[in-house]
């Protein structure tokens, strides 16, 4: 029987996020036949064995597979080579899919003309996470997506997306560690339009900045500045003020309600979405250059 969907979950230091993940896929009302999960384990086995949680779920395809590599990008490159279904995903292995997630994407699919579909992120109370998602169904393109994609809600067909890949020098696990999904969509729109349908639903638990540490908020926006400077054109150029603007914003705010640590972060979102900009395009130079010495 030929595969659908294959789910490509790279993971690193979560045991119940998994599981509980596996177990949101045990209880989909699809063919489970028609399913792959493919999870790339950048654990050691001596800190964390998944094959005990992968062991328990019988009614579905699992191929685990063990990376001695981290980084988002790299493993999801990795599971998306052993990927067979027509579609991919890249699901977080802190997410959950819902029992019609992957029903309405196939019939999204089968209605759209697009290579890939976006969904939208809500909690168990049926609450929008991470940002306010439009409730009408929509194309996207490159002027419209920055508001209206996330990692995790996005289905490719899998063709287009080998295309694609991620660009290895993005996301968690890389110093630019974030906007390797922004990356991989903006290039996907350059290529094909995409569709999003607010029916695809996804849990993830929320990630707004109160929820992050200093370092993490300095990650991620390393990663969107390098992300503007790759891929740098007018809209984007005209995105990065927008987002300085709101950062700095938002620093005026915790600043006047002397939320001190909430201001802190906010200066460390400012200044580091600035150096990952300026610097991005030297640090791939020096790469290319340590490449040809």
């Amino acid at each position: 029987m030929s595969i659908d969907f294959s789910l490509v979950v790279a993971t690193f230091g979560r045991v119940k996020e998994v599981e509980d993940f596996l177990k949101s896929i045990s209880l989909l009302k699809y063919d489970l036949n028609r399913i792959e999960v493919i999870i790339v384990d950048q654990n050691s086995k001596e800190n964390i064995d998944l094959s005990k949680i992968v062991e328990k779920f019988t009614t579905f395809k699992i191929k685990h597979i063990v990376s001695h590599k981290k980084g988002s990008s790299y493993n999801r490159n990795l599971g998306l080579k052993n990927a067979t279904g027509k579609y991919v995903a890249f699901p977080d292995d802190d997410c959950e899919y819902y029992p019609y997630t992957l029903e309405k994407v196939l019939k999204t699919f089968e209605n759209s003309k697009g290579n890939f579909i976006i969904g939208r992120i809500i909690d168990k109370e049926r609450n929008n996470v991470i940002r306010d998602w439009p409730m009408k169904e929509l194309i996207v393109t490159q002027k419209n997506f920055y508001d209206k994609y996330s990692a995790i809600t996005i289905f490719f067909e899998k063709d287009f997306i080998k295309q694609l890949t991620f660009d290895e020098d993005l996301g968690p696990g890389s110093y630019y560690g974030a906007c390797e999904d922004t990356d991989v969509v903006y290039r996907a729109l350059e290529l094909n339009q995409g569709f999003y349908n607010p029916e695809i639903e996804v849990f993830h638990p929320e990630t707004t900045t109160q929820y992050m540490d200093e370092k993490k908020v300095k990650s991620y926006a390393l990663g969107f500045g390098a992300f503007v400077n790759k891929n740098k054109d007018f809209c984007l150029i005209f995105l990065f003020i927008k987002v300085i603007l709101y950062h700095i914003l938002c620093f005026m705010k915790n600043f006047i309600t002397h939320n001190k640590l909430e201001a802190r972060k906010r200066k460390v979102a400012i200044k580091y979405r600035i150096i990952g900009f300026l610097n991005y395009s030297k640090a791939k130079n020096l790469k290319s250059y340590n490449g040809r010495s």
